[in-house]
């Protein structure tokens, strides 16, 4: 019996502690350390190993947990051949979700039960949700002070997070919300219905506000697809679908097109690109053309390892350098794509890892049909195109924790039978 307490005990520690990352996430990275080392000391004095080793393969969940993990090992093997060691050390601590999130939150699997899942779905939509709107209120502070309508804007928008990983937040809120509402209507209290309710209605307008342009474009194509299944959920409606489709397309285009807002980035950006400088480029949209072409040139040289875990941004400033990309070479940018950051640090192997521990999830939540994997991995996978968000905190951080717990969660579901 008081073995029991104790796995009870150590359960409701680990949960606490994950409500308490999923609260934090949007607002600041700097608590997610400690949580993980709170999460792994949990972890290690519950000391029943041969159970949780059990519990996993049991549940089918070996394959994964290895999967998941082994990207954090292959990093941490990347250390022995890397040069600058204060960079590669200082990338595993970043990177450290990555073996806590599987290594602490896999054996959990029969002690969370699916309404608990939810709720950290939940608490994290909400989270952010009041993110959006505290942001707001600041950026209509700071109008009413200076007049200045770009106060509603981009980085004048995110006042603590950079606009792209606050734009992924709210996508992925956003389809919480609606899931949750449309989808999976469980018994939710009516605050919370509210809350929902209002990040439904909010998260949009802040998404367009954070003017990200991966985040603008990668919302688009999800929210098409959202709204496409939602239409079409209990009956096929062709005629419908492409009209709203077609009034959409409208809209955005008005947007765009007709400066109804004061910084426009992505047309910015289309007409910097049309007037682009590969020689010495110094808009975002170039320098992303010019860095791919390096570093993709730079994997295939240091082929099959890569050049260490901490490495990757020395190696490339020697090529900024020798090419006369001084503006690149001021700024130190990273390969701005994290499938070629990784396999430029850890190699083929590396980037199979990371493709492998994305593409598991898709196959299986479209094989069980659950909807919030579903675009989870694909909301990362395609930001993973255009940002090295694995590089910082706020996107090593999210993605592991987030990955887990609805991995976890989508095998819940199918052992609950609901």
């Amino acid at each position: 019996m008081n073995e029991i307490r104790q796995e009870n005990l150590y359960a409701k520690l680990s949960y606490h502690l994950l409500l308490l990352a999923v609260a934090t996430i949007p607002f600041t990275h700097f608590l997610m350390l400690p949580i993980a080392i709170a999460l792994f000391l949990v972890f290690c004095i519950e000391n029943n190993w041969r159970e949780k080793y059990t519990v996993l393969k049991r549940s089918c969940l070996t394959v994964p947990f290895i999967i998941f993990i082994s990207f954090f090992l292959l990093y941490l093997i990347g250390i022995i051949y890397s040069k600058n060691m204060s960079v590669a050390l200082s990338d595993i601590e970043c990177k450290l979700w990555f073996f806590v999130a599987p290594l602490c939150i896999f054996p959990l699997i029969n002690k969370i039960r699916l309404m608990q899942w939810d709720w950290l779905l939940l608490i994290f939509c909400l989270s952010t949700l009041a993110f959006a709107l505290i942001n707001m209120v600041i950026s209509t502070v700071n109008f009413a002070d200076t007049g200045d309508k770009t106060a509603f804007f981009y980085t004048n928008a995110s006042h603590w997070q950079h606009p792209s990983y606050v734009a992924m937040y709210s996508t992925f809120s956003f389809i919480i919300a609606l899931y949750f509402l449309s989808i999976r209507k469980i018994y939710i209290h009516k605050i919370t219905r509210i809350g929902l309710l209002l990040s439904v209605i909010t998260l949009p307008v802040y998404i367009f506000l954070l003017e990200s342009k991966a985040g603008l474009l990668v919302f688009g194509l999800l929210f098409l697809i959202i709204i496409g299944i939602l239409v079409n959920i209990k009956r096929r409606r062709p005629l419908l679908t492409i009209g709203i489709f077609l009034m959409i397309g409208v809209v955005v285009v008005s947007l765009f097109k007709f400066n109804i807002i004061p910084y426009n980035r992505i047309k910015e950006s289309v007409e910097q690109f049309e007037n682009r400088n590969f020689a010495n480029p110094y808009d975002g949209t170039t320098q992303r053309w010019v860095i791919w072409k390096t570093s993709g040139a730079m994997c295939v040289e240091n082929m099959p390892l890569g050049v260490g875990t901490g490495d990757v941004k020395d190696e490339l400033c020697k090529q900024y350098q020798a090419k006369g990309y001084t503006y690149i070479l001021e700024r130190q940018l990273n390969c701005h794509n994290q499938y070629l950051q990784t396999w430029l640090a850890i190699g083929i192997v590396g980037l199979i890892a990371l493709l492998t521990m994305f593409v598991l999830p898709l196959i299986k939540s479209i094989q069980k049909k659950d909807i919030l994997l579903f675009f989870f991995v694909i909301l990362v996978m395609l930001n993973l195109l255009v940002e090295s968000m694995m590089e910082t905190r706020a996107g090593a951080n999210f993605i592991p924790l987030m990955l887990t717990l609805l991995y976890l969660r989508m095998e819940t579901k199918q052992f609950e039978g609901k």
